[in-house]
């Protein structure tokens, strides 16, 4: 008899259990898509800027050595960009960070062990 009261709290821990994991794998799969937009733009900017290089390549010397010296300072401040703009755009989406989703698994994780308990009394 006592099991048929606690059903309906089992039921309803559970289900909220996995609506929590649910809600958290979603926002991490929009970060992974977030990021992996981003890296394809920079690897379509990166081909671009090998194309350009190739081309300065066939000049003298002095422009290819100018190139590379520029090409260089432009990746790293290209790759600061890069992070800044990933993270601002993660950010305004509402994708937790990597601490708030271990904190979500954690939590999902006690409920589950709670449905658990519950479910074997």
């Amino acid at each position: 008899m006592a099991s048929t009261t606690t059903e309906p709290v089992v039921d309803n821990t559970k289900k909220l259990g996995d609506e929590l994991f649910g809600a958290g794998r979603k926002a991490y799969l929009v970060g992974l898509g977030a990021f992996a937009s981003a890296e394809e733009q920079a690897r379509d900017l990166f081909d671009q800027l090998i194309s350009k290089g190739e081309s300065f390549e066939k000049d003298e010397d002095r422009i290819l050595i100018r190139a590379r010296n520029e090409a260089k300072e432009f990746g790293g401040k290209f790759e600061t960009q890069i992070s800044r703009v990933v993270s601002e755009t993660l950010t305004r989406a509402g994708v937790p960070s990597g601490d708030e989703i271990r904190k979500l698994t954690q939590r999902v994780e006690e409920l589950t062990s709670k449905v658990e308990e519950l479910a074997s009394r």
